[in-house]
């Protein structure tokens, strides 16, 4: 029953309910609570704690387990172990100690018939021996599944790598507007509940954001593991999954000029990878470049017209020249399929401001804000509603410049926070920051005017303007 080094692996904090269902070798040692089928390996942890029904290849339990338990290959039963519930498997082994209420009944396995004496034992008390990379020590169970040394490198590895990068990204930018991975490992089918851990691992958002990442799923990938990775993708640059698990694990940090920077360099060599592209697009979305967005977005439409931001590309053509009404049935079918999807609902505000709906726009931005606090273009365009309107001014700065803190050079972002500190009586700092964005974008005439009310203002503090 070995069945080779471990392909994913949730940590200690992590929080599940539904079906969970995957391929290769998982460990669990967060808590779980649903059902669970695989025709492969599944490892529950010393921390682990599942209730549900377990159809599996193989199970090994070092955990706590309450439920109805069907094994194909065999289970595996260790000292730290806790198993309620009936058995069902044609290949039983136990340690000492391990706990186990409930019947058990041995099956004939599939293709084989038992002779007595046969090397394929249907008894319990015999050990199996260990899944790579994991010992049965209390001591080596505990040490990172991702730590350097705990597993081998290679295909395995990366799908490890990946199935802890892509879940965290689901948990923490929406599950509706993440893409899956490239053949994941591991999916969860049911929704996620947003783990309560007392020391995260990581954020996406902002340091005081409610979305939390699970509980040792960014610590569980080492330095020399990314090390690793990055020697993998020279070797191999047309590996997507590499890509994919590399930006990712830059993305659970919210470090998006690594994660830009990795896919840049992943778009050169696979120039038509579909998800490669929508990450990219996103990540320069999210942290408002969004001309850069733009330009894989538009790459995207020609690989797959039908996408969401193909979509979301001729409604906002639609919104620029007017077509307000045409612009929002197209947001609206992007929601209707992707409703978690930030660009269309930013879109519907943009619909709403052209209209001068400023509240149903505010209302918009402030609903993408509480799911994506770092989220830089619902700042962006809620600061400026804010500065025109003169109302929450102290607010507006705030999220103004915020929405700067990865970028701090572009030039509408440069407007809006000039925009603002006009509106605060800091006329001197408008000036400033008006010229830097003239100076990004010399060919924009809206900027000069902009910089000549500001220097009038400054001259003349009590003029209006």
């Amino acid at each position: 029953m070995h069945q080779g080094k471990i392909n994913s692996y949730f940590g200690e904090g992590t929080t599940l309910k539904g079906s969970l269902r995957f391929k290769g070798v998982l460990r669990f040692d967060g808590d779980f609570e649903g059902e669970v089928v695989t025709d492969d390996t599944f490892i529950i942890g010393e921390t682990g704690k599942v209730r549900a029904n377990v159809k599996v290849g193989s199970l090994y339990n070092f955990g706590d387990i309450k439920g109805d338990v069907e094994a194909i290959k065999g289970i595996s039963l260790h000292s730290s172990s806790k198993l309620s519930g009936n058995m069902k498997t044609p290949s039983l082994t136990t340690e000492e100690w391990a706990l186990f209420n409930g019947a058990c009944e041995m099956t004939k396995r599939e293709g084989k018939e038992h002779a007595p004496g046969s090397s394929d034992r249907q008894s319990m008390g015999a050990s199996l021996p260990p899944v790579e990379g994991m010992g049965l020590s209390a001591e080596s169970s505990q040490s990172s599944m991702m730590g350097a040394g705990a597993v081998k490198w290679g295909t395995g590895a990366i799908a490890g790598l990946a199935a802890v990068a892509a879940v965290t990204w689901m948990l923490l930018s929406g599950k509706e507007n993440a893409p899956a991975p490239a053949q994941p490992p591991a999916v969860v089918s049911a929704p996620v509940e947003t783990p309560v851990a007392s020391t995260p691992a990581g954020e996406i958002m902002t340091d005081q954001s409610a979305a939390k990442a699970p509980h040792g799923v960014v610590n569980a990938v080492s330095e020399q593991d990314v090390a690793r990775l990055k020697k993998d993708i020279e070797k191999d640059p047309k590996n997507p999954e590499a890509h994919m698990t590399l930006a990712r694990i830059h993305l659970d940090k919210s470090d998006y000029k690594s994660a830009i920077a990795a896919l840049e360099e992943a778009v050169k060599v696979l120039p038509n990878n579909e998800e490669i592209r929508t990450v990219l697009g996103q990540a320069y979305n999210r942290t408002g470049r969004e001309k850069d967005a733009i330009r894989h977005f538009a790459a995207l439409a020609q690989i797959n017209p039908n996408s969401e931001e193909a979509i979301n590309n001729t409604a906002f053509q639609k919104a620029e020249t007017g077509n307000l009404n045409q612009a929002e049935v197209l947001f609206k079918k992007v929601l209707e399929q992707k409703p978690g999807n930030f660009r269309a609902r930013l879109g519907l505000a943009v619909v709403h401001s052209k209209r001068e709906e400023n509240d149903k726009a505010v209302q918009e931005c402030m609903g993408i804000l509480k799911e994506a606090e770092d989220y830089a273009p619902a700042m962006n365009r809620l600061a400026w509603i804010y500065a025109k309107k003169g109302s929450n001014l102290s607010e507006a700065l705030k999220l103004s410049e915020k929405s700067l803190t990865t970028f701090d050079d572009i030039p509408e972002y440069l407007d809006t926070l000039s925009e603002v500190n006009y509106r605060n009586g800091n006329n001197a700092e408008a000036v400033k920051l008006i010229k830097r964005a003239i100076e990004l974008m010399p060919s924009e005439p809206y900027y000069k005017r902009q910089l000549f009310k500001f220097q009038k203002a400054l001259k003349n503090p009590g003029a209006e303007s």
